[in-house]
């Protein structure tokens, strides 16, 4: 029984194989970075540097298939899910990002800094989020914070919108 059905799913994705090996394209890569819609607002993109905390604020890399984390003043893009270590870079393993102002609900971030319930939020710099008090000129909002952070490093819930310069 087991054999049969080893057999049958080799069967069945010989046709994926058979696109792969005409278009000369890695099936693997066309499948993770394929140009296409995202109804839920989640895209898989390559760290272009480590990322060892979790829910941090990325902007678009030096490649179109990348991000690295968003430093003041920069264009945020998403908020990364994932930590991403030096065999993710060097490997280009995809991540999963969420688009601001597209994915729907709130998002995780991590907090800079003491941040009060329904404060507009900020990306200020190392991947992070802050109060208007600690942005400055050319900073982005990002959202309004849903939950409280009492210091820096913790998780915030945030309504997200669409990046806007201050």
């Amino acid at each position: 029984m087991n054999t049969l059905l080893l057999i049958l799913m080799a069967v069945a994705t010989l046709p994926l194989f058979a696109v792969a090996m005409q278009t000369g394209k890695s099936l693997g890569r066309s499948l993770a970075f394929n140009a296409a819609t995202h109804p839920n607002g989640v895209t898989s993109l390559k760290a272009e540097e480590a990322v060892s905390t979790r829910h941090l604020v990325v902007k678009r890399g030096a490649a179109a298939t990348g991000v690295l984390i968003c430093g003041a003043g920069a264009v945020p893009l998403g908020v990364i899910n994932d930590e991403a270590d030096a065999d993710d870079v060097s490997l280009g393993t995809p991540k999963a990002i969420q688009l601001l102002g597209v994915t729907p609900g709130t998002i995780l971030m991590v907090a800079a800094s003491a941040i009060a319930i329904d404060s507009d939020v900020y990306a200020i710099g190392s991947g992070k989020v802050d109060n208007l008090a600690q942005a400055a000129s050319g900073d982005y909002r990002v959202g309004r914070a849903v939950t409280a952070a009492a210091a820096a490093n913790e998780l915030i819930e945030v309504a997200h919108t669409l990046p806007t310069d201050v």
